[in-house]
């Protein structure tokens, strides 16, 4: 669905780039007329045509979804030994990035730099620090996640141990029901109990989950979350990439 709204924006004359793709700004619809949801791509303030592929060196976007050229502009410790060039600003390819992060997001559950980083001094110094090593930013093997609805306690029911009890073997094959993987790829790895926020009885389970996807699926992140745009899957390669088709 957002290949395929990114394609009008795309093949639109002049091209537009739309500049603040997030999760938030992609809504589900019902299509009047069929009855099935459509996804549809939302909130164009800070949309622009590119005329003639000319290139725009305003920076606006949510920080978490910004590509490393757009934060580059305003921000010189980007542009200190990673590469990048921003005196010919940024293009439509910084959607692409953006693109990456939301299917980062979906995968793993957790932004692109890990849900502590609290300030965007901490992102840009993380985003140079992996330029600078060329560390290339890809889909983790498993993901570590707190299950807040709370199952039935005690808590020592789902504390590692040797042997598996009933109610943690239960918790686990729900939450690779839901995670959509298969039940060895989920383990638990410790309750608690949270009286303040759960009822007396109920636990918070924390968990770990595969990343269990296709090599196709990882192929095409690893192609969107270049940091340099000039290595960057180009538009053609994603839109015919074999994952999305």
């Amino acid at each position: 669905g957002v290949a395929r709204g990114i394609t009008c924006l795309h093949s639109a004359e002049p091209k537009i780039i739309h500049r603040d793709l997030k999760d938030e700004n992609l809504l589900i619809a019902t299509d009047a007329a069929e009855g099935r949801k459509v996804l549809k791509i939302a909130d164009f303030g800070f949309a622009k045509q590119l005329v003639d592929l000319q290139a725009t060196f305003t920076q606006v976007g949510s920080p978490a979804y910004m590509a490393p050229e757009v934060l580059a502009l305003h921000n010189p410790v980007l542009r200190e030994g990673t590469g990048l060039r921003v005196s010919e600003g940024y293009d439509a390819k910084a959607d692409l990035w953006s693109v990456g992060c939301i299917m980062y997001g979906m995968l793993c559950k957790e932004l692109v730099f890990g849900n502590d980083v609290r300030t965007l001094d901490d992102l840009v110094h993380g985003l140079a620090q992996e330029m600078r090593n060329g560390t290339q930013k890809a889909l983790p093997e498993y993901v570590e996640c707190e299950d807040g609805r709370g199952f039935d306690g005690p808590a020592e029911q789902y504390n590692q141990a040797a042997e598996e009890s009933a109610a943690s073997r239960e918790c686990r094959l729900r939450l690779a029901e839901e995670a959509g993987v298969a039940h060895d790829k989920v383990w638990i790895i410790g309750g608690s109990d949270h009286k303040v926020l759960r009822p007396q009885g109920q636990v918070v389970v924390k968990y770990r989950r595969a990343v269990d996807v296709s090599p196709e699926c990882r192929d095409l992140l690893g192609g969107l979350l270049r940091h340099n745009p000039e290595h960057r899957i180009s538009w053609s390669d994603f839109f015919s990439h074999a994952w999305l088709q």
